[in-house]
């Protein structure tokens, strides 16, 4: 009965010389334009409305608490579309899908009434629709002492207003090697003037759990003092632990080891990011993250984009200076750094420290020992293994696209060429093009023209399309 029916239509439209829908359409396709020349045609009544593409959504205005998962926001469409854009991009924590326009996710970030044009679109045609999006800060609880958990794996202290957060500052010496927990999002610019949790008396050591939350407008200024950050000090080895935890606009002053999230440490570090964030040191040894390192501490998955100065020396987009038995991987910085001597785009003066699968975007300047990634590495235990620098490097004494100065060869691992206004070509990296950097969609594409990225664990790479450099895996869940 079909295949009759499909025949009667075929020859409808030889006899009226129309021209035919083109054969190498999916069904629904062909269908669709059979339809609207039998409407043309006059052959049958027609809706003029049916296939016409449209999009909209059950409210215009939407509004959402930072840190708390939303419901998906599902536009309604009638015209088969066949693929969503969005413009501008969605607020950060939200993740917009351009195969069937469902935005969901859990916001980080603050907007008031920002306005986003939704696009649904067909081979034919496209239509739009606006929505607007609010988000805030929930509001914390009342206590401004911790009243809950026992601090124990299973139980942990839990955290749910600045207040409380600060109370850590004496409320971890009376408790050691405790567990904290945060509960939701917290606005600190109710505290002037945050003192950092952790001293060179009193160390803070236990686990700090952040579970993913967002710590918005932390500032911490003292720079007359050493070891400034959220924590000013945090010991224990690796049984200490620092995870899990976001910042925006944190504003860190200090005057010795001073980061966003710890001026001094030697401990565990995993899934920080600091967002727009900013910090100096009024003498040496600033990061983004993590003023200086020692001892056996490792620095995981973590990131860093806005600024970061010092005075004198050793300044990095995540660590100023580290040495000992260290280890940074799965790590990233987007962000302008300066100084004088050990300045480089992820770490300012490396000692043994082994950086893997990590990247530098942004801006670096000093007098000497100036690099995209690393300022100056030593020691025959130090090495830079699959990463990359797009940064551009300021003229010094002695600089280079990925590392002014290292002791062994730096394995697999790159600088851009055609930014970083470095020629160096040596057992400091390999110089490519930013083309060469972006166009791999795989591990030695051949689209390089030379091998490139030949070793790089697409499980943990993310080599976009041709037109970006690549990011980390873990970077998608942002």
């Amino acid at each position: 009965m079909r295949n009759t029916r499909l025949a009667r239509i075929f020859l409808f439209l030889v006899l009226n010389q129309c021209n035919l829908p083109s054969l190498n359409k999916s069904d629904l396709q062909t269908i669709s334009e059979i339809q609207s020349i039998l409407c043309l045609t006059g052959s049958q009544t027609c809706n003029s409305n049916l296939n016409s593409l449209t999009i909209s959504y059950s409210t215009s205005s939407f509004s959402f608490l930072t840190g708390q998962g939303i419901s998906d926001i599902v536009p309604e469409t009638q015209g088969s579309p066949t693929e969503f854009s969005i413009s501008p991009k969605i607020v950060s924590g939200l993740r917009f899908n351009s195969s069937n326009g469902i935005i969901s996710g859990t916001p980080n970030q603050v907007i008031t009434n920002q306005n986003y044009t939704i696009t649904a679109s067909n081979l034919s045609e496209s239509q739009a629709a606006t929505i607007t999006i609010t988000t805030q800060i929930p509001p914390a609880c009342a206590n401004a002492t911790i009243v809950l958990g026992s601090g124990t794996n299973i139980d942990p202290f839990q955290i749910c207003s600045p207040d409380q957060l600060q109370s850590m500052l004496t409320h971890h010496i009376v408790n050691p090697n405790s567990y904290y927990e945060l509960q939701q999002d917290l606005d600190l610019s109710s505290i002037a003037n945050f003192d950092p949790i952790g001293t060179s008396v009193n160390p803070f050591n236990g686990v700090f759990n952040g579970n993913n939350h967002t710590l918005f407008n932390l500032r911490v200024d003292y720079p007359a003092i050493t070891s400034v950050g959220l924590f000013g000090e945090a010991s224990g080895g690796l049984t200490t632990i620092i995870q899990n935890v976001r910042l925006r606009d944190a504003w860190v002053r200090g005057l010795s080891r001073v980061g966003n999230l710890v001026g001094n440490s030697d401990n565990q570090i995993k899934n920080i990011l600091s967002y727009d964030g900013y910090s100096r040191s009024e003498s040496d040894s600033v990061g983004g993250l993590i003023g200086r390192n020692s001892g056996v501490a490792v620095v995981y998955n973590s990131g860093f984009t806005g600024r970061v100065e010092a005075v004198t020396d050793h300044a990095g987009g995540i660590i100023g200076y580290s040495f000992g038995a260290d280890e940074m991987k799965k790590c990233f910085s987007i962000a302008n750094v300066s100084g004088v001597d050990s300045i480089g785009g992820l770490i300012g003066r490396q000692v043994q420290i082994i950086i893997e699968d990590s990247y530098a975007q942004g801006f670096v300047t000093g007098s000497s020992y100036v690099g995209g990634i690393s300022g100056r590495s030593q020691f025959a235990s130090a090495s830079i293994t699959n990463s990359y620098s797009a940064v551009v490097v300021s003229p010094g004494a002695i600089q280079g696209g990925l590392v002014s100065s290292i002791t062994p060869a730096v394995i697999n691992s790159y600088y851009d060429s055609d930014i970083t206004t470095q020629s160096d070509n040596d057992t400091r990296g390999q110089p490519r093009t930013t083309n060469q950097l972006k166009c791999p969609i795989e591990p030695n594409d051949t689209c390089a023209g030379i091998g490139i990225f030949d070793t790089w664990d697409p499980t943990i790479w993310d080599f976009g399309d041709n037109t970006s450099y690549p990011k980390l895996k873990w970077q998608q869940n942002l």
